[in-house]
């Protein structure tokens, strides 16, 4: 099968065995079509560190069922899928981060850019006919959006998404979806003519984590308020750990979400995303589609090895 590879020193397609089914990937799926995420780009780059020498790049995707091995529940052929691409750390995955307690595909394991993709079913999750492939491999981000409701935030609090882009009004659709409904979206373009107030927010959500944003938002959050760390900033950022201990801010990261409450808020109509997703390009089109990812954050855009237009649908 065909695969778009992250090596030592190249990055490109090539053609690879198909995946093989074991006791800890033990599901096959038919990759129907794969978003194009900002990890993506920063693996391919050399920015992200590979756990492998020779990795399949992808972790937001849907696809179909083809096979199944032992273990894998109550899965069918034909099954319409996607799969939370974040699996916790077991004997056999030894993650390039310190610290890290989890594994990602695309990173850690093999991932979407390809025809097919091994998995472990406990990480595979149905999606219903009424949901099309573009929806479901929109899920990831959907389920990394849900995550700041870990965070001690409730709905009645004033909050502050920073940062004008796709995830962070991916982030405020699902929040309303969720009852907040004190909450806005700033653009860091326009901090210069009209910058934060000072200790007016009770919580803030930041997308675009930089020495320089995090201080404003720490000028912007109220004393004894929650900054919630959501970007995945790859490069280090400074922190004054008095302006946090003075106000007694808390600091809380997060990852994701819950994958199964995506999927419900999309089914149900409760949250719209049509609007946020983009054209789908053909796997050998790489090369243009991660130049045009770089143009802008409007839409997602996603690749398929596909050749029919099944994603829509």
């Amino acid at each position: 099968m065909k695969a778009l590879i992250k090596d030592k020193n190249t990055f490109g397609l090539q053609s690879v065995p198909m995946p093989q089914l074991d006791t800890q990937n033990n599901v096959l799926i038919r990759v129907m079509v794969s978003g194009l995420c900002r990890t993506d780009i920063y693996v391919a780059e050399g920015i992200v560190k590979t756990a492998k020498e020779s990795l399949i790049l992808g972790h937001e995707f849907s696809g179909v069922v083809t096979e199944i091995g032992a273990g894998a529940g109550d899965l069918t052929i034909g099954e319409r899928v996607a799969v939370m691409p974040v699996f916790p750390i077991d004997t056999l995955s030894s993650p390039e981060n310190d610290g890290a307690i989890s594994t990602m595909l695309g990173i850690d394991h093999d991932g979407s850019f390809s025809e097919y993709i091994a998995v472990p079913s406990s990480f595979v999750y149905k999606i219903p006919k009424t949901m099309s492939f573009k929806q479901g491999a929109y899920l990831e981000p959907v389920a990394a959006s849900l995550a700041p409701l870990k965070a001690n935030i409730s709905p009645e609090q004033t909050g502050l998404i920073y940062g004008e882009n796709r995830i962070s009004r991916l982030t405020e659709r699902v929040l309303k979806a969720k009852g907040f409904n004190n909450i806005s979206v700033f653009d860091e373009a326009d901090y210069a003519a009209q910058p934060l107030p000072e200790n007016h927010y009770d919580f803030i959500i930041e997308t675009f984590a930089t020495t320089t944003t995090i201080r404003r938002l720490i000028k912007a959050v109220k004393p004894n308020g929650t900054i919630i760390l959501k970007s995945r900033q790859h490069n280090p950022v400074e922190v004054n750990i008095n302006s946090l201990v003075m106000k007694d801010i808390t600091l809380q990261a997060v990852n994701y979400g819950d994958f199964q409450e995506g999927i419900d808020l999309i089914a149900s109509g409760a949250l719209r995303i049509d609007d946020l997703l983009g054209a789908v390009y053909d796997l050998d089109e790489y090369e243009r589609v991660f130049a045009l990812s770089k143009q802008g954050e409007e839409k997602k855009i996603f690749l398929s090895a596909v050749n029919q237009n099944v994603w829509d649908s």
